[in-house]
Order: C-alpha cells, then structure tokens, then sequence
C-alpha cells in the first residue's frame, strides 16, 4: 500500500488520482443539475471513503442509518491539496487515510474550507450513484 501514499510536510497523505466517497443526501443531487454544491464540502474533516478499500459503497452504514444515499466520487488532485496553488496557504488541505472502528476505508480531507476548497472539490466530484 506504501505505493498510495506521499509525505507532505511529514505527513503520509493519499497520492493525486485516487478517489474517494462522499455520501450525500438525495437533495445534493436534483435532477438535471450537473454539479454538486459547495455547501457539501465544508465540514473541517471531511468524513469520505477511500474507493480503494471501499468495494461496497452503496452497504455503507452512512447510506443505511444516516439515510445519505447519494454516493459522490470525488477525484483527489493537487487542486484540492493547494487550492491557491501555494505549498504554504493557511487552508491547505491534508488527504488522509483515517480507518475508524468498522470502516478501514474512512479517510478525511482536512483543514479549513473556504470557498476556493469547496469549489475545488465540487469541480472533482462526480455523482457514483443513487441507492434507492
């Protein structure tokens, strides 16, 4: 696995070109609109699932009890690394594989989202699929 991951500023992070999973309400996703807002991507550690270790999104705890049965499938890149294109910017973010009790693939986009963040990860993120 050593292969997936760079040091950046001392800290292992997940390389650019992976994918990670979002879950979403169904709302974020209305029919005809081609992007996903930006209000979705502004929590500080953005709770996601790295699509490595994650075969079966749509059996996610986070679609059967928080009812999120959107899955979105946002592409990492250095446009959502440094989205001023800085290696020293106060909201830089850090993509770390974070595996929690249950869930080997849990991962967090982390640091703080201000608008070229969120629209960035807007920008990178495609709708997966709606579990009905």
């Amino acid at each position: 696995m050593k292969e997936y991951f760079i040091t950046v500023n001392g800290i292992e992070q997940i390389i650019d070109d992976e994918y990670l999973y979002r879950y979403l309400p169904i709302k974020a996703f209305p029919e005809g609109q081609n992007v996903i807002p930006t209000d979705y991507f502004t929590d500080t550690d953005l709770s996601c699932d790295w699509v490595r270790l994650q075969d079966k999104p749509e059996q996610s705890p986070r679609v059967i009890k928080d009812d999120k049965r959107g899955i979105a499938k946002i592409k990492i890149c250095r446009a959502i690394r440094l989205p001023l294109g800085k290696d020293e910017c106060p909201f830089n973010q850090e993509i770390r594989h974070s595996p929690s009790k249950g869930n080997d693939s849990h991962s967090v986009i982390n640091g703080t989202k201000k608008l070229p963040v969120t629209k960035a990860i807007s920008n990178n993120t495609t709708l997966y699929k709606i579990v009905t």
